[in-house]
């Protein structure tokens, strides 16, 4: 197989064993990566019910695909639901959810050794200093 320069293809390549090597880990608590994002998400918020309309923009997605995303993790008893004011909707963790959240983090931490293993610790920061700089290029909050 030819070798490739092109770095858009490298990050896709790199960005899919990642979500594979995650989606295997989380199978068998019957997740995915997308979900687990969305459960990271509201765990960063703490006890505060977050709007959908947040979720929407966090994510860069559309409402349906909200709606679908939390309806799943509502019937896996991970996020509850509510309504707010002018019955906007919000979501929120459950007990379970933070704790799926805190069991996930050690998975989280051991790809992202795997990821970084063969990197010095001064090209780590190097790296993730450029990887913010192509993200603040494309105007892209990291």
């Amino acid at each position: 197989m030819a070798r490739t320069t092109e770095c858009g293809l490298l990050i896709k390549m790199i960005s899919d064993s990642i979500a594979r090597l995650s989606n295997n880990d989380l199978r068998e608590n019957g997740l995915t990566l997308s979900q687990l994002r969305y459960l990271t998400y509201l765990y960063e918020h703490g006890d505060a019910p977050v709007p959908y309309k947040a979720l929407e923009a966090h994510f860069h997605v559309a409402q349906p695909t909200v709606v679908g995303v939390l309806r799943r993790l509502v019937d896996k008893g991970l996020v509850t639901t509510l309504h707010g004011r002018g019955n906007a909707k919000l979501a929120a963790l459950t007990a379970q959810g933070r704790l799926q959240c805190e069991r996930s983090e050690d998975s989280r931490r051991a790809t992202e050794e795997r990821l970084l293993a063969s990197l010095s610790e001064e090209d780590r920061a190097r790296f993730e200093q450029m990887l913010r700089s192509v993200c603040h290029s494309l105007h892209i909050e990291a």
